[in-house]
C-alpha cells in the first residue's frame, strides 16, 4: 500500500504543467502606488489560484513601467476539459482608488509541460 501511494504522488507532479508569465504594467502617478499581480487558471465553478507577486513603486522613479515576473504550476484542469485558460489578474492603486483588470495570456493544452 505505501508503494502505491509513493508511486500516485510522484506521477501527480510528473504531469503538472509550469507556466512563466512576465510583462509590465505602468502608471504616470507622481505618488507611491502598489499593485498585484495574480496567476490563475480560469473554471467553470472557481478559479484556480497559482502565485501572486506584490511591489510598490516610489515617487521619483524614473520608469513609469514597472516589470513583473511570475511562475506556476498546475497539475490538471476540470473534468473533460483539455485546456487550461491561464490569465493574469492585477491590482492597483495608480489612480488613487483601488481598481482591477484582468489578461488573459494564454490557452493551452494540458499535454505542454511548460509554457512562458
Amino acid at each position: 500500500m505505501k508503494v502505491f501511494i509513493v508511486s500516485f504522488v510522484i506521477l501527480t507532479v510528473a504531469l503538472a504543467t509550469e507556466f512563466d508569465v512576465s510583462g509590465s504594467i505602468s502608471c504616470d502617478s507622481k505618488k507611491k502606488w502598489c499593485y498585484t499581480v495574480e496567476l490563475l487558471e480560469s473554471d467553470y465553478l472557481d478559479n484556480d489560484y497559482m502565485n501572486h507577486s506584490t511591489k510598490c513603486v516610489e515617487p521619483g522613479t524614473e520608469s513609469y513601467q514597472e516589470s513583473y515576473h511570475i511562475n506556476g504550476t498546475q497539475k490538471d484542469d476540470g473534468l473533460w476539459d483539455y485546456y487550461f485558460e491561464i490569465f493574469v489578474d492585477f491590482s492597483h492603486n495608480c489612480t488613487g482608488i483601488q481598481e482591477s483588470f484582468y489578461h488573459e495570456v494564454a490557452i493551452v493544452p494540458i499535454t505542454e509541460k511548460y509554457v512562458t
